[in-house]
C-alpha cells in the first residue's frame, strides 16, 4: 500500500481483519475515497539529514536522503511529488542534476520565507557549471533554496529552465556566492531561461545574494535567451548587491517573442544594496516587458530606452514614478 493508494487486495484484507471492518466494508470504503479524492500521483519524501535510501520514501520517517535517488522514483505525467524536509544543513549536490520528467513536482517542507530559506540545495566545494536544470515541463517548484555559485570561477548558471509552463514559487535563486566568479567578466545567472522557454511563471521569490558582492558587469539576476514569451513574475523581490554600476540585472539577448511576446513583471521590487546600476533592465530587440505596480531603490533608470518597455505607473525612466533615489 502506497500513501494515497488502496488496493482491492488491499482492500479486502481490513475488511476481513474484523466482523465489523467485513460487515461495513470498512475497506472497500476506504479504498473508494482515497480514488475519488486522489487529484495528484504519488506522495514522496526526502530528508537530507535523517533520510536513507534504504527506506521506501512513502514516509516524513522513511524518507529517502539523496536527490538523484528519490527523483528517480518519480513517474512523469502522474504530478507526482517530492517533499524535501527542511532543516539547519543542505541537500548537497555532488554532480550537476536535470530535472526532465514533466508533471512531477518538488516541495519545500519548512517555513516560507523570502530569503535564506531552510530547504536548501546546494553544491559545497563541487564545481557545477550549471547547479539545476529543469527541461520537463508542466512542473511545480515551492520554497526552495537554490544556493549557487562557490569555490569556483566555472559556477556561472544556477537554476537553467529549457522546458515550458512551469512555476516556481517562494523560492529563492542565490548566486553568484563566489567571489572570484562574482568579478573579472564572468557572466554568471541566478536563474538563466534558455531559447523557447515559454509560459513559465515565478510568485514570491526571491533572486540574488546579500552575502556577496559582485564585480562582473556581465553577472545577471535573470537571463532570457531568446523566444520566452508569456513569462510571469509577480511579487518578487530582486537584491542588486554589486560594485559595478554597468551591471544590468535583468538581460534579454534577444527577441521575445512566443505566444503574445510579452514578459510581465507584477508588483516586483529592485533594491540595489551597493552601487547604483544605470539600468535594470536590457531590452529584447522584438516583443515587450510590461512593467506593472513594481518599484526600484538606489538605480538610475528602467532602461536606456522606453521603445520595449512599457512602465505602469508612469514613464519608464522617470524618477517619482518607481525608482527610488539613494538618501545622502
Amino acid at each position: 500500500m502506497n500513501n494515497n493508494y488502496i488496493s482491492a487486495g488491499e482492500a479486502s484484507v481490513i475488511d476481513s481483519l474484523m466482523p465489523g471492518n467485513q460487515t461495513y466494508g470498512i475497506g472497500s470504503r476506504l479504498r473508494q475515497a482515497l480514488m475519488n479524492g486522489a487529484q495528484l500521483g504519488t506522495k514522496w519524501y526526502l530528508d537530507p539529514v535523517n533520510g536513507n535510501d534504504g527506506y521506501d520514501g512513502l514516509s516524513p520517517q522513511t524518507a529517502f536522503k539523496t536527490l538523484p535517488y528519490a527523483y528517480d522514483k518519480l513517474t512523469a505525467n502522474k504530478n507526482e511529488i517530492l517533499y524535501i524536509i527542511g532543516g539547519a544543513s543542505s541537500l548537497v549536490l555532488s554532480a550537476a542534476f536535470t530535472w526532465a520528467k514533466d508533471y512531477t513536482h518538488l516541495i519545500g517542507l519548512a517555513a516560507d520565507i523570502r530569503f535564506g530559506g531552510r530547504v536548501r540545495i546546494g553544491h559545497a566545494g563541487t564545481a557545477l557549471a550549471t547547479m539545476f536544470t529543469v527541461s520537463a515541463s508542466g512542473c511545480m517548484f515551492k520554497n526552495i533554496h537554490f544556493q549557487h555559485g562557490q569555490a569556483s570561477a566555472t559556477n556561472l548558471v544556477c537554476v537553467y529552465v529549457t522546458g515550458l509552463r512551469n512555476l516556481f514559487e517562494g523560492c529563492h535563486f542565490e548566486s553568484s556566492l563566489d567571489t572570484v566568479a562574482s568579478g573579472g567578466s564572468y557572466a554568471w545567472r541566478a536563474v538563466k531561461l534558455g531559447a523557447a522557454a515559454q509560459a513559465n511563471g515565478f510568485k514570491s521569490c526571491t533572486f540574488g545574494t546579500w552575502t556577496t558582492v559582485w564585480a562582473s558587469a556581465a553577472g545577471a539576476l535573470m537571463e532570457f535567451v531568446s523566444d520566452n514569451g508569456d513569462t510571469y513574475v509577480e511579487d518578487c523581490l530582486f537584491v542588486i548587491n554589486t560594485s559595478s554600476t554597468s551591471m544590468k540585472p535583468i538581460t534579454f539577448t534577444d527577441a521575445i517573442s512566443g505566444g503574445y511576446s510579452y514578459v510581465v513583471f507584477d508588483r516586483c521590487n529592485f533594491v540595489s544594496t551597493n552601487a547604483k546600476p544605470a539600468v535594470i533592465f536590457t531590452v529584447p530587440s522584438n516583443g515587450w516587458i510590461f512593467l506593472n505596480k513594481s518599484n526600484a531603490f538606489n538605480v538610475t533608470a528602467w532602461s536606456t530606452t522606453n521603445a520595449k518597455l512599457i512602465e505602469a505607473n508612469g514613464a519608464a525612466n522617470a524618477s517619482g514614478t518607481g525608482l527610488g533615489v539613494a538618501q545622502a
